[in-house]
């Protein structure tokens, strides 16, 4: 789901909520609405045990670097159409020009807006990578440029499966609303662990993030 969308999504349900409850509703920041997003998936994170997940990167003709999820750990492998990558060094990167072809490495590189990944060579045609990572129990800042809010507006995915969709709205609703939805978030809470136990380790250990 995009972000925008749950956010969306959330503004309606207190809405409604402020209907039902007879109170005047508040016009909160989005800057605000998303930090009670990544507290709510953090909090999933850490109370499920999920511990590594992998993101998919479509890569474009012409661009090679691309910003890494801000709860990005360490990778664990990198694969493109099913052949795994090899991983260099960023140094060793800068070396290869502009020489194009399939891409075949990738180096992970920390800067001021937080981890990020480049490949080479240069693609010569559109390619998907798939990243598998550990996850970092990162903490939101308003200020760090690789968050999915930036500049006022919404932008990418939410990057949690839709499974615990609604764990992340009763969260976001017992911050705006009242404590009876922290109740209902324990709950969905709950529910999801039990679910969660009864697959297999293999499906317990990563999820998929689309």
């Amino acid at each position: 789901m995009q972000l925008k969308e749950l956010r969306d999504m959330f503004v309606a349900s207190y809405h409604t909520e402020s209907l039902k409850q007879k109170f005047e509703p508040i016009d909160f920041p989005d800057s605000l609405v998303y930090l009670w997003i990544t507290q709510a998936k953090n909090d999933l994170f850490r109370r499920l045990k999920i511990l590594t997940t992998f993101i998919d990167i479509t890569i474009p003709l012409g661009e090679n670097t691309f910003q890494l999820p801000y709860d990005f750990g360490s990778e664990i492998s990198c694969e493109a159409s099913g052949i795994k990558l090899e991983k260099t060094s960023i140094e060793e990167m800068q070396t290869t020009g502009t020489a194009s072809g399939n891409i075949c490495k990738y180096a992970i590189f920390n800067n001021q807006d937080g981890y990020n990944i480049t490949f080479s060579p240069n693609a010569i045609q559109a390619a998907n990578v798939r990243i598998f990572y550990n996850i970092s129990q990162a903490i939101y800042s308003p200020s760090a440029q690789n968050q999915a809010f930036i500049k006022g507006k919404f932008k990418g995915i939410l990057n949690i499966p839709d499974e615990y969709l609604q764990c992340v709205l009763y969260f976001m609703l017992s911050q705006s609303v009242g404590s009876e939805f922290m109740q209902l978030f324990e709950s969905e809470i709950t529910k999801q662990r039990q679910l969660l136990n009864s697959l297999p380790l293999a499906e317990k250990l990563t999820y998929k993030m689309d």
